[in-house]
């Protein structure tokens, strides 16, 4: 399996023969608007506050299909969508997700299941995020993804969530080798934090002590509170091991 970061929670996994896309938000720096936290300075910065480090054409070349875990404005937009094969498979979390994205033209989606559905011999399975601190404060719904096969490594893409039971859950059912945090902690305004932080990631470690853990949804949207150098100096303070921090458009190769 081979991890690229790409930007925010876009990343492609290259697992058993498939380039699977993931979360296309594919937009020109600065192009969309800011989202409001609490933090003014912050609200004046337009999204995203990062460029591509490749090509929208080199991004989509080839894929196989696109897991879009929700339809949020720093997670998938029209104009990103308009690069994408309307041919290629796209999974969704739910019905109502399918039905927008059939208005982008694609005409090959179906809904992701808790009780896992194949796609070719790679088995996917639904995880429900928390996409807020509490279920009343959650910013719509979230899913995650765990990939399996029995040539890869299983692969857990936990999507917008914070650290809560149902994540906990998936890890001691699954025993996932690699997982993938959105890890940023960005906030709003009224509702506080959205995803995960330092402390979330702490807890996924001491869940899975044997995992390697890969921080994503990194310094690209501006109501990110922490950054990589804040993740890197946790890491080291607290003698996490097994944890990577990519760069945008660094990958990794798992066997």
């Amino acid at each position: 399996m081979k991890f690229t970061q790409v930007r925010n929670a876009t990343i492609i996994l290259n697992y058993n023969g498939k380039k699977i896309l993931f979360d296309p938000w594919l937009a020109k720096k600065g192009s969309l608007r800011s989202i409001t936290s609490p933090d003014e300075k912050k609200n004046a910065i337009k999204n995203p506050t990062a460029n591509l480090p490749i090509s929208i054409n080199e991004i989509v070349k080839d894929i196989d299909a696109c897991i879009i875990t929700h339809i949020h404005i720093d997670h998938v937009d029209e104009d990103s969508m308009k690069n994408i094969n309307k041919d290629t498979k796209v999974f969704v979390q739910n019905i109502e997700e399918c039905l927008q994205i059939k208005e982008f033209g694609f005409n090959n989606i179906e809904v992701l299941s808790e009780n896992g559905l194949l796609f070719d011999n790679i088995t996917l399975y639904k995880i429900n995020g928390q996409h807020g601190e509490t279920p009343e404060t959650a910013e719509g719904m979230s899913c995650g993804v765990i990939l399996k096969s029995d040539n890869e490594p299983t692969t857990y893409v936990c999507g917008d969530t914070i650290w809560y039971g149902e994540v906990k859950k998936a890890i001691n059912e699954h025993n996932p080798n690699v997982i993938v945090l959105n890890a940023c902690d960005a906030r709003l305004m009224d509702t506080g934090r959205l995803i995960m932080n330092l402390d979330d990631i702490k807890k996924v470690r001491e869940t899975s002590l044997d995992s390697k853990i890969i921080i994503s949804h990194m310094e690209a949207v501006n109501h990110a509170f922490i950054n990589r150098c804040d993740v890197r100096e946790f890491v080291e303070n607290n003698c996490l091991d097994n944890i990577y921090i990519p760069n945008d458009g660094e990958s990794y190769d798992f066997k």
